[in-house]
């Protein structure tokens, strides 16, 4: 057999019969060119009866079915599609519950995030007029629902008064005994200190932004 298999029959008692097409198998393509994308410029591969099969080759792309197989590395041990394209550690997002498993042979998938949403890992600053700085570590599962204000959280405030006095509206001058015989008034006493009634029910407010449902999984194997 000449050392070149141009134009020659390749066969065994259980294939078909393939041959190239012909041209200089060594020659590559330019992946980025149109003559990359042009089905007919790829050496094809042909059945014995001379019919032109769905795979194409170059010295460095494969073509299957008009799908041209992305460029690899170019050095170090072969990796596998599967694993070039969803390695181990990779997210998967999907509209239905079926772990793609089941789907994708010999990849273990487990549902990951459930009820939490997705942030990028690192520092990052919000655009509060006073903005602040904030550290997301992977895996890390902060945040919380709801949020009941504390008195720390509160921002600085005051209230209004409408003093009332008993007996009479004069709220600095002599005591006046009111209908019920108390004495109101404040006497010509200076710094008096009032309290506010109490309001508020102490709920919890809403801390959840708008989101948008998915299913999140992770490749574990």
């Amino acid at each position: 057999m000449p050392e070149s298999l141009q134009n020659q029959f390749i066969s065994d008692s259980y294939t078909s019969i393939l041959h190239l097409s012909g041209g200089k198998l060594t020659a590559g393509l330019d992946p980025g060119t149109d003559e990359d994308r042009d089905r007919s410029s790829f050496n094809g591969i042909y059945d014995g009866l001379g019919n032109r099969t769905g795979i194409s080759l170059s010295s460095t792309r494969v073509v299957i079915d008009n799908y041209v197989q992305p460029p690899g590395p170019g050095y170090g041990a072969p990796t596998e599609w599967l694993d070039a394209f969803f390695p181990i550690n990779s997210i998967k997002l999907t509209f239905d519950n079926i772990n793609p498993g089941t789907k994708i042979a010999h990849t273990v998938w487990q549902m990951v995030s459930q009820g939490r949403f997705l942030v990028g890992w690192g520092e990052g600053t919000d655009t509060q007029s006073t903005p602040e700085a904030k550290s997301f570590g992977v895996g890390n599962q902060d945040g919380e629902y709801s949020h009941t204000l504390t008195v720390e959280e509160l921002p600085a405030h005051e209230h209004d008064l409408a003093e009332t006095v008993i007996g009479s509206n004069n709220p600095k001058g002599i005591a006046t005994p009111g209908p019920d015989g108390d004495t109101g008034g404040r006497d010509a006493q200076d710094g008096v200190q009032y309290k506010t009634l109490e309001t508020g029910d102490n709920v919890s407010h809403n801390n959840v932004p708008p989101g948008y449902g998915i299913y999140v999984w992770r490749r574990i194997e």
